[in-house]
């Protein structure tokens, strides 16, 4: 899986984290999103079934959307139903030419610190469950943990 010496590479280390979490998960695609030094927006950093050239330019404010929410907050989120929720943002799916229909993402942060969210998109098999949302809340508190090291 990620070696841990990875870390000391953000951008190839959560390619590998995100690639591996939707092979994990079966799921279509998946993003990290850093949070910005000022800690008003949130930038790709890496992502897995997306096409990298559309994504470089995604960033949007720290409180829109799924994944701001779960930024936010500090809370995991999982949304198999995407359009049915007022969260979702629908000019990330425009901007990157991708359909979302569900979302599974959880804050990477220590209790002091939040350095961004991992967010798993479209299951391929099955709806995202509460056992995706462990695994997905344990490999994104191990990662801040690295993160914190580096």
């Amino acid at each position: 899986m990620v070696h841990l010496e990875a870390y000391r590479q953000a951008p190839e280390f959560w390619a590998q984290v995100v690639e591996q979490s939707c092979l994990a998960l079966s799921a279509e695609a998946g993003t990290f999103f850093e949070l910005s030094e000022n800690q008003k927006e949130l930038h790709v950093l890496a992502s897995y079934g997306v096409r990298p050239a559309r994504l470089s330019q995604a960033s949007f404010p720290v409180d829109k959307g799924i994944s701001g929410w779960a930024a936010t907050h500090r809370r995991s989120l999982c949304v198999n139903d995407v359009d049915g929720d007022s969260r979702f943002n629908p000019d990330v799916d425009l901007q990157m030419q991708f359909k979302t229909v569900a979302i599974l993402c959880a804050p990477v942060a220590l209790p002091d610190r939040l350095y961004g969210v991992i967010e798993i998109l479209n299951p391929r098999e099955r709806p995202f469950s509460a056992e995706d949302v462990e695994f997905l809340e344990a490999l994104a508190g191990a990662a801040a943990a690295l993160y914190k090291k580096r």
